[in-house]
């Protein structure tokens, strides 16, 4: 497990399976969680590792198949990337909180036809105002937001 692969690919990941206004990385995502998150940082900044290894899917498709083999291979690789990094899994409430608010900021911004109470998301869109200006499209920018998520994860393991 190595976070240089982690940040690399999942700085190239799109959010959303691509169906977005203008590109959007996981590694975005991931920064912008850990932002919000005001405890457990590191797990917040680490909750979509294992997007490295199995790509990102979409919450709506994710509660389709809860249960299934990838929910249970999502789990699994979970667990061996907290192990491997030194994180709490399952991750602390306040991470899935924090998830919350960036996924309905984002989505109000990136999605069409958006509707947050389809999504589950209306509870947390007041706060999610807050961080809609931080939704910027990452396309250009791939390898400068994987080494900004090394500087914090740097920042947050070894106080860099």
């Amino acid at each position: 497990m190595d976070i240089n692969d982690i940040a690399y690919s999942l700085s190239k990941v799109c959010r959303f399976a691509g169906h977005c206004r203008e590109f959007y990385s996981v590694i975005q995502h991931s920064l912008l969680v850990e932002e919000i998150c005001k405890t457990s940082k590191l797990e917040a900044l680490l909750h979509d590792a294992p997007e490295a290894y199995i790509t990102d899917m979409p919450r709506p498709i994710k509660w389709y198949i809860d249960g299934s083999k990838y929910s249970l291979l999502e789990h699994s690789i979970s667990l061996v990337v907290a192990d491997a990094l030194g994180i709490t899994y399952p991750y602390p409430p306040e991470v899935k909180v924090a998830d919350n608010i960036s996924l309905a900021a984002e989505a109000s911004v990136l999605i069409k036809n958006y509707d947050p109470e389809e999504w589950g998301l209306t509870e947390f869109m007041d706060e999610a105002a807050k961080y809609t200006c931080k939704i910027k499209d990452g396309s250009s920018n791939m390898k400068k937001t994987a080494k900004k998520f090394l500087a914090r994860w740097s920042q947050l393991t070894v106080g860099g």
